[in-house]
């Protein structure tokens, strides 16, 4: 994986390079699982974008932030939230289809002077499910285009 990114108005989606990948895995705590992996964060009302090595089809999680661990000052506390996408090749694929849509929208401003039609909407909507089986995910895509 490389470092990309998408910005849709206010809303962010970064994916890690494969080098920085470890770093963030050894800054976590709270009911961290060893088989999850920090490949990225979003900054809509979530945090860190989880890769699951456990799950056999390598399933995308977004975690909520928790706050810092003050008793120690230790790492901040992430806790998974929701499942983003049911394999990663299925993340990648959605990340791309936002990161068409994103062209020219890449700012508040930009978003309001150019939003995302009914049309182009549902078409993208329709690409995500495809993507996308479960509810959950289509969500987390979904939420990204306000």
């Amino acid at each position: 994986m490389e470092f990309d990114w998408v910005t849709m108005g206010y809303f962010s989606i970064v994916v890690y390079a494969i080098d920085e990948i470890e770093f963030w895995h050894t800054r976590q705590s709270g009911s961290w699982q060893p088989s999850w992996l920090v490949i990225g964060h979003s900054d809509l009302g979530a945090g860190e974008l989880l890769l699951d090595t456990d799950d056999p089809n390598f399933r995308v999680l977004c975690s909520d932030f928790c706050g810092s661990d003050t008793e120690t000052s230790g790492p901040d506390v992430w806790e998974p939230a929701i499942t983003v996408a049911t394999t990663l090749d299925g993340f990648l694929e959605a990340f791309r289809e936002l990161k068409k849509l994103s062209v020219g929208r890449d700012s508040a401003e930009s978003l309001k002077a150019n939003p995302v039609g009914a049309e182009e909407r549902s078409e993208f909507l329709a690409r995500i499910a495809r993507i996308c089986t479960d509810s959950e995910g289509a969500w987390f895509w979904e939420s990204r285009l306000d």
